[in-house]
């Protein structure tokens, strides 16, 4: 079996519980390497920039930062971007 890809969280920290409540964040982690403390703003700071470089799947939302040339050129291993939405009825 192959190790579960690295993926990172790109938004704004306020909605990951919602849109990642504790039964589907447990469920996500068991199919990807991802670390919930370590939710992406800015792709700047040395954790995140560390983070990214080894990100294969990116799930972003709300508050994501650009992704532009330089965030892909920052990000050879990423072959997914993974955009979650909620809404309210």
């Amino acid at each position: 079996m192959s190790p579960r890809p690295k993926a990172l969280f790109a938004m704004s920290p306020e909605h990951l519980p919602m849109l990642f409540p504790e039964p589907i964040l447990s469920r996500l982690s068991g199919l990807v390497d991802i670390d919930p403390n370590l939710v992406g703003t800015s792709f700047t700071e040395d954790a995140r920039a560390a983070a990214l470089a080894e990100a294969e799947v990116l799930v972003t939302s709300w508050g994501c930062p650009p992704l532009d040339e330089r965030v892909l050129q920052a990000a050879p291993q990423l072959r997914r971007v993974v955009h979650a939405l909620a809404t309210t009825a």
